[in-house]
């Protein structure tokens, strides 16, 4: 009997060294390794090709179909979204001058560094058109100016939530406390507003989901489903 007692106590030492062993990093671990600048690094993006599915809501009235993304980094951007019956909903082509928008039944011209104040929502008044392709493509210029900022912590029951604010912008990262990974990426381009833009879905510090939304009633959302990205070398 007395030989039981080592035996035991070695088990219940295992036991303690696998259970912290296996304990998640925390996200102050994480940030310390530079995921937040991983995260706001410039994106080299030479070519990419994306599909995806496309929800539009405007006064309520509800419209869902496909896109087909491509970008040749800063030369080009496209946009083409469809219906679900094929019908062309919306275009939009952008290059270094600005960018050709084609909306239901208008059509305009949007300059480079403009507000895309021309389409129906709130949340395009706030943001330029440099900054709605730069998103897309998970270029974060937005993250980078609060880089040197010493964010606010809230923690919540299953999540880490970072938050960056200056007198107009509030940027939310909001980290999984188990895996220590990025759930999501909450910007609001304008404090005094409801607007905000809900980015998900990361792998490799690449968005698949984005949605700008006003409200329940007002929002323009696209998940890529296929994506093909070719770095610059």
């Amino acid at each position: 009997m007395r030989g039981a007692l080592p035996c035991f106590l070695l088990f219940n030492l295992l036991i303690t060294a696998v259970f912290f062993g296996c304990i998640p990093p925390s996200p102050e671990n994480e940030l310390n390794k530079g995921f937040l600048e991983k995260l706001a690094a410039p994106k080299k993006i030479d070519y990419l090709q994306a599909g995806g599915a496309v929800e539009i809501s405007i006064d309520g009235k509800y419209y869902s179909g496909s896109a087909d993304v491509q970008s040749w980094g800063d030369t080009l951007f496209k946009i083409d979204v469809f219906s679900t019956f094929g019908t062309p909903v919306l275009n939009l082509k952008y290059n270094s001058m600005g960018a050709s928008v084609s909306f239901q039944d208008s059509s305009f011209y949007i300059e480079k560094a403009a507000c895309m104040g021309v389409l129906p929502f709130q949340w395009a008044n706030l943001i330029t058109i440099d900054q709605f392709i730069d998103l897309l493509q998970s270029n974060f210029e937005i993250v980078r100016a609060f880089l040197d900022v010493v964010p606010r912590e809230v923690e919540e029951k299953r999540f880490f939530k970072l938050v960056w604010e200056d007198s107009t912008i509030s940027v939310q990262q909001i980290i999984h406390k188990r895996s220590g990974k990025i759930v999501s990426l909450i910007i609001k381009p304008d404090k005094s507003q409801n607007s905000e833009i809900r980015i998900s879905e990361f792998s490799d510090n690449f968005a698949r989901k984005y949605k700008f939304i006003d409200d329940n009633k007002n929002y323009f959302s696209i998940n890529y489903e296929k994506i093909k990205i070719v770095n610059d070398q």
